[in-house]
């Protein structure tokens, strides 16, 4: 949780997942809800799938109806994705959660309550990370601005109650090492100047 800027997305998408990519015990994938949430999960999903790229497009969509149609648990379809992989969990890291209302039909934050697919959503991941018990992990970056309307929101405040980081803006310390190190890293250096100027 942070304000806008404050780097949530290059905290998990940088620094997060690719530590959690070196231990090899989980399958990761990732999404933006958009306009279309469900459209985006089933295509984080079949992404760790065995599907090739083309039945992936024509996929997702049915994917999509069917969990929202409750014709198929999302807990089954993980499920079936993790017997591929024994010894593995998936981490389901979602950028930008608020975008499950202000990319909705909702434009008032005040519908939470009545905006039927994003509360869907929401409830589906929830009670199926509970009903997993671990094998399925939920990561989710979230602007400061909206954590309030999440926070009325009694599933989503039990679950942040348990576990959030508050991300605040790197200081010119910090702003400075997150330009220089990974260049270094990689055995660049930098012209007199230009790490200022950057």
């Amino acid at each position: 949780v942070g304000n806008s800027g404050a780097g949530k997305s290059s905290l998990v998408f940088a620094g997060v997942i690719p530590r959690l990519r070196k231990q090899e015990t989980m399958l990761i994938t990732s999404l933006r809800p958009g306009r279309q949430p469900f459209v985006s999960l089933a295509q984080g999903l079949l992404e760790i799938s065995d599907a090739s790229e083309r039945d992936q497009l024509l996929e997702s969509h049915q994917l999509a109806q069917d969990l929202q149609d409750k014709t198929l648990e999302l807990s089954e379809g993980i499920t079936r994705i993790l017997s591929k992989h024994p010894q593995k969990r998936l981490l389901l890291a979602i950028d930008q959660l608020e975008e499950v209302f202000t990319m909705s039909e909702a434009r008032d934050l005040s519908q939470l309550y009545t905006h039927q697919e994003a509360r869907q959503f929401l409830e589906m991941l929830l009670q199926t990370a509970h009903h997993l018990q671990g094998n399925l992990l939920l990561l989710f970056t979230l602007r400061a601005d909206f954590l309030g309307t999440f926070l009325d929101y009694r599933p989503l405040r039990n679950m942040l109650q348990q576990s959030q980081y508050f991300l605040s803006p790197m200081d010119e310390t910090e702003l400075r090492q997150s330009i220089i190190e990974p260049a270094q890293k990689q055995g660049v250096q930098f012209e007199a100047g230009l790490v200022e100027r950057i």
